[in-house]
């Protein structure tokens, strides 16, 4: 089986649609992504997610 010899580190905006946004925090664990950084950027959408549910998976 590989192994990654690296750690893959990835940010993510806020999406406004949540089935995308959860779709694609789906797929970056299937990948076997180490980190997910969700956070906001200058182009941000806004969004009303609860952070302990984000956390809480």
């Amino acid at each position: 089986m590989y192994q990654r010899q690296n750690s893959l580190k990835i940010f993510v905006p806020y999406l406004r649609e949540k089935n995308r946004f959860r779709f694609l925090i789906e797929k970056l664990t299937e990948l076997n992504v180490n980190e997910i950084h969700i956070g906001m950027t200058k182009n941000t959408q806004n969004t009303n997610y609860s952070k302990q549910r984000l956390k809480s998976g």
